[in-house]
């Protein structure tokens, strides 16, 4: 590798949060993405990077306070708020079905598969 070649691979401090996640590097995509909410607090777009690993941590409490945050800086992203809140909510009700023993819920209540299918939880 020549020394020109050597300056252009990016080190794990150039990494962005996209590049770590990408590695499979969960722990370092999250304090990458959140170095880079500090650097620029009124950007949507690292805020709702956050929010998205957060929530694929199960920290859903803080990707609630980062999508709420994030719709207040910016009145455009309310329908991705809407629609991320949306997979909140789901994430919630997975949680509680298969840690806490809830029922699902249904729209129109439950087939007789999705009874007998609940029955194996």
């Amino acid at each position: 590798m020549t020394s020109e070649s050597a300056a252009n691979v990016p080190t794990q401090a150039t990494l962005s949060a996209g590049d770590h996640f990408r590695n499979g590097d969960l722990s370092a995509a999250i304090a990458a993405a959140t170095a880079a909410v500090k650097a620029a607090p009124g950007d949507a777009a690292p805020r709702l990077l956050l929010a998205e690993l957060s929530l694929f941590t199960g920290d859903l409490q803080r990707a609630e306070t980062l999508i709420t945050a994030l719709a207040k800086l910016d009145a455009g992203t309310e329908l991705i708020a809407a629609e991320f809140r949306q997979l909140l909510r789901a994430a919630t009700q997975r949680v509680a079905v298969l840690h806490e023993g809830a029922a699902p819920e249904f729209v129109g209540g439950p087939t007789a598969s999705q009874t007998e299918s609940l029955r194996a939880l």
